[in-house]
């Protein structure tokens, strides 16, 4: 039976000697603190939740969505949705250290946070390679829009390949691109029906605003291709300056005459921006296709309550609002309300007892702890390597 906010406040009543809670000032409020109180003290089991994650997960991808509930970095599994196996488990690390050993061939994510935001970085052994239509680290065949000017390469700044092709965008006519209909030929049938290209693209000079979308087409030919804009990167976050990895999903594309994925030989990669915004050294690098693998994860959620119709949520909105814990959290959560309760009106009530609640309260959640421990993927970190006199390779033992 599903407990409610009016449940609660009828038990806080109770043990509250029969106080009235109009007493009390903010009382939605009050468990509104009340619920960040014990989300930082617990990870109830009644806040677990299990979601796919929203983008399949591509080899040598790094970015990926978030639940928008996730509770800090409390990810309980990551699993794909079939075939799980020993081989499948995640580690969760430290920033550091994954951006150090993202290329390795392991399974290993970490939280990434950035102005407000959080997204997933990951690396997994799961997905296949990806195919390579072009790295764009050649300038054969490539040719630009009357908009496009100074096409070069650029072996300084670049994702893969060595080198990237650069070149500039007069601001004319709000686009500019850059296109090939003599690639090497590359079979992607496979992968036609429900594979994802990605292309990389560098904005300068924090002029991020002021692209609109990246369009591409790939296909057999000029006249056959298929066709997609975007107008944010492949992890749901807005274009930002430096490098954006942007996904394409085939089966949202537009097919324009007849492409035939036996010979994909054509490419064009279409940058489009404010109208009369010059662009000084746009990047372009390393367009591949792929297929992806799903995973589901499970986790904690930050969402404490829910409404009638079962939409979660962080804040209270109504008494006919439910609290998401089992039923041994909920006299843990009350003990934790009333405790606050009651150090609002000790100060109408000499000699109220506050301290009965906060040692009743301590008391409940270290035994509730101890039957339900905390299942999320502890980070590690890498603190000592010694070689192997055989291989010369280095074990790596960790610590939290």
């Amino acid at each position: 039976m599903s407990y409610t906010i009016s449940d609660l406040k009828v038990d806080m009543e109770g043990m509250l000697n029969g106080t009235n809670l109009d007493q009390v000032t903010g009382v939605d409020a009050l468990i509104n603190r009340a619920a960040r109180k014990f989300m930082l003290d617990c990870d109830s089991q009644g806040t677990k939740r299990i979601a796919q994650i929203t983008t399949p997960i591509f080899s040598q991808v790094y970015e990926y969505p978030l639940p928008s509930d996730l509770k800090g970095n409390c990810i309980i599994d990551l699993r794909p949705q079939v075939n799980q196996s020993p081989n499948n488990k995640f580690a969760q690390e430290y920033v550091r250290e994954f951006e150090l050993y993202k290329k390795r061939a392991r399974n290993a994510f970490n939280i990434k946070f950035n102005n407000g935001l959080k997204t997933l970085r990951l690396q997994s052994q799961i997905p296949p390679d990806a195919t390579v239509i072009s790295q764009e680290n050649d300038l054969t065949g490539w040719s630009g829009s009357t908009d496009t000017s100074n096409i070069q390469l650029n072996n300084l700044n670049y994702v893969a390949g060595g080198s990237s092709i650069q070149f500039d965008d007069n601001g004319t006519s709000g686009s500019a691109y850059l296109e090939n209909s003599t690639l090497i030929s590359v079979d992607i049938s496979s992968m036609s029906v429900y594979g994802s290209f990605f292309q990389y693209v560098f904005i300068p000079n924090n002029l991020q605003n002021d692209v609109t979308s990246v369009n591409i087409r790939v296909g057999s030919s000029a006249s056959d291709y298929v066709t997609m804009s975007v107008t944010a990167q492949q992890d749901g976050t807005a274009f930002q300056n430096g490098w954006n990895l942007l996904r394409f999903d085939i089966p949202s594309m537009t097919s324009v005459g007849s492409p035939d994925f036996t010979q994909i030989t054509y490419a064009r990669i279409t940058i489009n921006t404010t109208v009369a915004v010059p662009f000084e050294g746009i990047l372009f690098n390393s367009l591949t296709v792929q297929l992806g693998v799903l995973l589901e994860m499970e986790y904690y959620s930050a969402f404490m309550f829910s409404t009638s119709l079962g939409v979660w949520m962080e804040r209270v909105s109504s008494d006919n609002d439910i609290i998401n814990l089992d039923m041994e959290a909920q006299n843990i959560f009350l003990s934790m309300c009333t405790e606050l309760a009651s150090q609002q009106i000790s100060g109408s009530v000499p000699n109220f007892n506050v301290g009965y609640f906060e040692g009743q309260y301590q008391k409940d959640l270290d035994r509730y702890k101890q039957k339900y421990p905390s299942e999320l993927i502890v980070p590690m970190n890498p603190w000592y390597r010694f070689p192997n006199k055989t291989t010369g390779r280095r074990r790596i033992f960790t610590s939290g």
